[in-house]
């Protein structure tokens, strides 16, 4: 059972270290390797590594790279790298963005090179695959769990992106276990957009009527170390009851993209079903304590049947 654990535990302590609720870039499904600095309309990338990764061809004069009649300024930073506003390459590359507001990315494609009106960054629009349910105080059932979200969280489970944050976390973290799951996602309607609630779930363990005490120690001892390899524990592991059913708490620090963040991760393992479940919040350390309260209703109104 503890050799089937440590993957998921590795999965879960790469994801909270994971800048998910920040505005991130991707190409063609996969993160961008070069360098990013702001966000939305002021968003530059590193023009060598773009052009790279969509495997484009541009004619680069002097401080401009041309499509056809369209020229987009080039910056070059302290350090040598050539930056462009990623708004001007949608219009001259013609490439398609969309932008996906529950995960905090922005995903770039191919289609037509071209010219169009400079600054129209239209293109970067919220992703149409993304479903996100009005939660006022809705309760979301499923055959093993289910939660009450309050009105001021939206939940999303949308299947397409469940598997897209598995497909995510896996490239940055060395892969996901093939029985690891994303239930769903909880963010602020309003607000806060780099709080965060995600329920993770490993099947698959063997079913006992009970977790022997050696080894539920084992296991949290286990998950303990493990968040301390990459972070820094504030308290914890702390064992506690959610919905009548013992879970145990980290909370600890990260940093993420120059940001201090804070985090939580309440575990449980249901001997039964053979089941791991665990909640991962994160917010942004000066934000934490205005957004915890909000978030813990709703991990105080999570059932494990």
């Amino acid at each position: 059972m503890l050799r089937r654990f440590i993957p998921l535990l590795l999965t879960i302590i790469s994801l909270l270290l994971l800048p998910l609720s920040a505005e991130e870039l991707w190409v063609r499904n996969r993160p961008f390797q070069g360098q990013v600095e702001g966000k939305g309309n002021s968003m530059k990338v590193d023009l060598d590594a773009l052009l790279k990764a969509l495997e484009l061809e541009a004619t680069i004069q002097g401080n401009e790279v041309i499509f056809g009649d369209f020229k987009v300024p080039i910056e070059t930073d302290s350090s040598g790298v050539r930056m462009v506003l990623l708004r001007d390459m949608a219009t001259g590359a013609g490439l398609r963005i969309r932008k996906n507001p529950d995960l905090g990315t922005v995903d770039v494609f191919t289609e037509t090179a071209g010219s169009g009106d400079k600054g129209d960054f239209s293109a970067i629009s919220d992703s149409s695959n993304s479903t996100s349910r009005s939660s006022s105080g809705n309760v979301h059932e499923k055959p093993d769990y289910r939660i009450k979200v309050p009105s001021g969280l939206e939940y999303t489970d949308d299947p397409s992106m469940m598997a897209f944050l598995k497909d995510y976390v896996g490239q940055r973290s060395g892969g996901a276990p093939d029985n690891t799951s994303f239930e769903f996602i909880l963010k602020p309607r309003k607000g806060n957009n780099d709080a965060v609630l995600l329920l993770m779930k490993m099947t698959g363990l063997p079913p006992l009527e009970s977790i022997p005490p050696e080894v539920e120690a084992k296991m949290v001892e286990g998950f303990a170390s493990g968040v301390a390899r990459k972070g820094r524990i504030l308290s914890g592991p702390t064992k506690l009851a959610i919905g009548g059913k013992t879970f145990f708490k980290v909370t600890y620090a990260s940093v993420e993209k120059g940001e201090n963040k804070k985090n939580e991760a309440y575990m449980h393992v249901s001997a039964p079903r053979g089941t791991l479940y665990a909640l991962l919040f994160g917010d942004r350390e000066n934000d934490f304590n205005r957004s915890a309260p909000l978030f813990r209703q709703a991990i105080n109104n999570f059932y494990v049947k």
